[in-house]
């Protein structure tokens, strides 16, 4: 088994069932761990994007990201609510973007947890393009996030493409 990497392995006919012994090397020793002991990251993760236009009032407005990219457990509900609500506990590195189609004056984006401002990004001067990030603890039963826009003069409105207006979530660890 020396010298050997993972991809020069046989594989395997048939699914494995979490009993077989994996190999593991630590510290020179070689152990064996059962597949079932093998943990792997399933926790949800989505993006989702504005499929078109959305008008935006002078104020806060929820901006309805209604076509997915990816989510991988069906945790992003993308034509009633526009929000994730992860099944797994833990920190989610959450991430969002939007750009106007001209140029108008304090835009913010801003990432809600039940309803609140968490995070809030800003351009304060004459541009198009707002951005947030953070890193957002959820408790994987009632926890979500929403997406909003702030239009400071006016309102607007909010680009559509993956390009433009588009936000993610991805689990970091757990609690």
């Amino acid at each position: 088994m020396s010298n050997s990497t993972i991809s020069n392995l046989t594989s395997a006919t048939t699914p494995l069932a979490g009993t077989e012994l994996v190999p593991l090397v630590q510290s020179g020793t070689t152990k064996k761990a059962m597949v079932s002991d093998i943990k792997f990251n399933t926790a949800p993760t989505f993006s989702a994007y504005l499929g078109a236009n959305q008008s935006v009032s002078t104020g806060q407005t929820k901006i309805q990201l209604n076509t997915k990219l990816w989510d991988t457990n069906t945790n992003y509900d993308n034509s009633t609510n526009y929000r994730f609500t992860p099944t797994v506990a833990g920190y989610y590195q959450v991430n969002f973007y939007a750009n106007t189609t001209g140029s108008t004056s304090l835009i913010q984006c801003s990432i809600y947890l039940n309803g609140s401002n968490v995070a809030s990004g800003s351009e304060p001067t004459t541009g198009n393009a707002s951005q947030v990030a953070a890193v957002i603890y959820m408790n994987g039963s009632t926890d979500y996030i929403e997406f909003y826009f702030y239009s400071g003069v006016g309102g607007g409105t909010v680009a559509s493409g993956k390009a433009n207006t588009c936000a993610s979530a991805i689990w970091v660890r757990g609690t």
